[in-house]
């Protein structure tokens, strides 16, 4: 007689293991609950009074902003990373925007203006105090600290993010931690205002609107961060909506961040190129140049526009004939190093084998001597490759015969005209631009209006973003 092979005794030992697995599940669960658990300690009324207390940027705060914005526009000018540091210990930015991520959280729109409306004090308080200093500076270079500032990316954000989260829940707690004065450092909020201040005082738009950007898009994710922890931890609302409206509101929110985004990826995806970029170039000097006949001692790379890429191989050793550079061709197509020419800075040295038997410190002089004897050469040559590319440019952007031809028809009182590319200073920075060249003959009538349809015409014809007109 067959007997049934699943039997509750066969079948016990089935059971213990899923229920020891549903158990072990269930203990590892409580315990991160525990352990993740932010309702013990929460002050949600003593939160909301703190941070809507703080928000005001007036009085003592509005003097704080004043000094640290001073002491870190200092910090970027001397290129100090302790003294950039120090300022946002002091500074008080943060507070109006905890203030309006919890007045959105909470649905309180009085609280919400009034922490908006400090917020715009403030960043105006800053601007104006950083544009002051960098336009009465004698310094007023552009220095790495500054640069860091100009380039917002998807790591900028989770910093930000994250830095909200560590600011309310630290906020959250009826044991204030310490750890506000590291959220201010962690989110950079001040550093990037004073940048933009820079860049105002300077009249360098680009350097305005990506440090702006970036002090913009920190601030959005602190504030977002603080909203979705308020929330969270079910902090009461001022004023409750109807599931309908708080959708409402929850998807403006989600695609008012999501907008702010977009930029910061594009950012980063053009960041990660030029990394992967110079680690492809690292590679291809190491395996072309550091062999038995060579040794790339220095390299880098700079864009003569936004196609090409100049890679400068400074080496000693065997000299390479320039005219002979195509023969690496393979190497750059095999590294992906793209639209990349090749520039080699080459000292007429012993072979490496023979030169590693001189001692250290002769070779490094050796080396430094002819680095420095190069570093002219170098810049000049550059100079002279960006110029070149201007002038192609402005070669191919008209045709130079049609537009002297056209202006004759249209302005016969005209005696000569030229076009060309000319150095143009302000004595802080140097630039090249296109220059229009007038000669009118004698007697000619209204002369302003004919130039400004005449400038008009060449930009519009020529596609020119910029033409200064010079009459002669």
């Amino acid at each position: 007689m067959e007997t049934n092979s699943s039997t509750p005794e066969t079948n016990k030992p089935e059971k213990e293991v899923r229920q020891a697995a549903v158990s072990f599940w269930e203990s590892l669960r409580a315990f991160f609950r525990q352990i993740l658990d932010l309702r013990p300690g929460l002050d949600r009324a003593g939160t909301v009074e703190s941070i809507m207390k703080n928000k005001k940027m007036e009085g003592a705060n509005a003097w704080l902003l004043i000094c640290s914005i001073m002491i870190a526009s200092i910090g970027l000018d001397q290129n100090s990373q302790a003294v950039i540091i120090g300022a946002m210990l002091i500074s008080p930015l943060m507070s109006p925007i905890l203030g309006v991520g919890l007045a959105i959280g909470i649905n309180d729109r009085k609280s919400l203006f009034l922490a908006g409306r400090h917020l715009l004090i403030a960043v105006g308080i800053a601007l104006l105090t950083s544009v002051v200093y960098f336009f009465l500076t004698p310094f007023g270079q552009f220095t790495e600290q500054m640069e860091a500032r100009t380039a917002p990316t998807l790591l900028d954000v989770l910093i930000a993010f994250f830095g909200g989260v560590a600011g309310i829940v630290s906020g959250s707690r009826k044991d204030q931690s310490n750890a506000i004065p590291g959220v201010a450092i962690a989110t950079a909020l001040m550093p990037p205002l004073c940048v933009a201040g820079y860049g105002i005082a300077n009249f360098n738009w680009p350097i305005f609107l990506n440090a702006f950007y970036l002090f913009f898009l920190n601030s959005v994710f602190v504030a977002f961060a603080t909203y979705i922890f308020v929330r969270y931890l079910r902090f009461p609302y001022k004023v409750h909506q109807s599931p309908s409206a708080r959708r409402k509101a929850e998807n403006y929110i989600l695609l008012f961040v999501l907008l702010t985004l977009i930029p910061s990826l594009y950012i980063l995806y053009n960041v990660w190129e030029e990394v992967l970029y110079k680690q492809r170039a690292k590679n291809f000097v190491k395996e072309y140049f550091q062999t038995e006949n060579q040794n790339a001692y220095k390299w880098e790379n700079y864009k003569v526009n936004d196609t090409t890429n100049v890679l400068l191989i400074s080496l000693w050793g065997k000299y390479i004939d320039e005219d002979s550079l195509y023969k690496y061709n393979d190497g750059i197509e095999k590294y992906k190093l793209g639209n990349t020419r090749l520039k080699l800075n080459q000292v007429d040295l012993p072979a490496p084998q023979d030169l590693d038997k001189l001692s250290h410190d002769i070779r490094q002089d050796v080396l430094e001597q002819v680095e420095a004897s190069q570093k002219e050469k170098n810049a000049k040559d550059i100079e002279i490759e960006n110029l070149q590319f201007k002038i192609d440019s402005l070669k191919n952007q008209f045709d130079f015969s049609k537009v002297k031809k056209d202006l004759h028809n249209m302005y016969p009182e005209l005696e000569q005209i030229g076009l060309g590319m000319m150095n143009q200073s302000d004595f802080k920075e140097e630039n090249k631009s296109p220059v229009l060249l007038i000669k009118w003959k004698r007697r000619t009538k209204n002369i302003s209006d004919k130039e400004m349809r005449i400038k008009a015409y060449i930009q519009s014809s020529c596609t020119l973003d910029t033409l200064t007109v010079l009459k002669y």
